[in-house]
């Protein structure tokens, strides 16, 4: 964003980036319960307009990615539904319709509001991401046979991409950082299970270890942001994650047994104390 020079801000721009700052960090602790509070207290509330056409699509953003991080929307019951979908696009329309409310605001009362244009413009812009992300775990869920990993991997860089160059707003950091790791780690575990299925020892190996640092990476992230204390959803996105990556470790040592249990020494132990690490050890079977 480019420097501006000083200016007073108004009481209702301070209190609304406050209410903001507080929503946004919450949101990106995975507790959108309380974001939503902060939107419903008397002070948030009390925000006139445009403010209020910001902050209404914002309670329905809260919504989504619970139910997007819990991954309901994929029981029986929902998985053919466009429930969610509905849901994102809804808070898209609002929010291009917030920024037009920003816009013309600002060309009346000659305030300069670049600060909150700049962070609707790139929420909506997560929105979207988060929809192409929905259509992914949706097909992963629906497939019969083998899922179209390829096709994944290559989506999940260009979604990464634009992402790293697309949002770079100061409130949407650690919601930015979130959806990065999501799609870093996903890229890698699928990644890995195409390696694993072709027998490259090397690059499974090198993908799988990469996606722990990563997943290690972001428990402290989400930890620090709930202030110390540990705030892993117990089912949805994060832990269907670390489950998935558990099954390819299993997967792997499987695989590679004869090549493992052959560098044992190497690998600071013994395959029989490796293996009682393992969520389901396939050799033992």
């Amino acid at each position: 964003m480019t420097s501006q020079t000083p200016r007073n801000i108004s009481n209702e721009e301070e209190l609304a980036k406050q209410v903001l700052t507080r929503f946004y960090n919450l949101s990106a602790g995975f507790q959108f319960s309380k974001a939503t509070d902060v939107l419903k207290l008397k002070t948030s509330v009390s925000l006139g307009p445009p403010w209020t056409n910001f902050l209404s699509p914002l309670l329905l953003l809260a919504a989504s990615e619970n139910i997007y991080y819990s991954l309901t929307y994929l029981e029986f019951r929902w998985i053919r539904k466009d429930h969610l979908f509905n849901m994102y696009g809804q808070v898209f329309s609002d929010l291009n319709e917030a920024l037009k409310k920003f816009k013309a605001h600002e060309a009346v009362s000659g305030s300069n509001l670049v600060f909150f244009e700049s962070l609707i413009w790139q929420t909506g812009l997560l929105v979207g991401f988060r929809s192409e992300l929905v259509s992914m775990y949706r097909a992963l869920a629906a497939s019969r046979g083998s899922p179209a990993y390829l096709e994944f991997i290559k989506h999940l860089s260009t979604i990464k991409k634009q992402i790293s160059v697309g949002v770079n707003h100061t409130l949407l950091e650690n919601v930015k950082t979130n959806v990065i790791m999501e799609v870093s780690i996903l890229h890698d575990l699928f990644r890995a299970q195409i390696s694993i299925s072709q027998y490259n020892f090397l690059d499974a190996t090198l993908t799988l270890y990469k996606s722990k640092t990563e997943l290690d990476k972001w428990a402290k992230i989400y930890t620090q942001l709930a202030g110390g204390e540990s705030r892993l959803p117990k089912t949805g996105v994060v832990p269907w994650i670390h489950k998935f990556h558990a099954s390819l470790h299993s997967k792997m040592t499987f695989y590679f047994y004869p090549i493992l249990n052959k560098n044992e020494t190497k690998l600071g132990g013994t395959m029989k104390s490796f293996s009682s690490k393992l969520t389901v050890d396939y050799h033992a079977l």
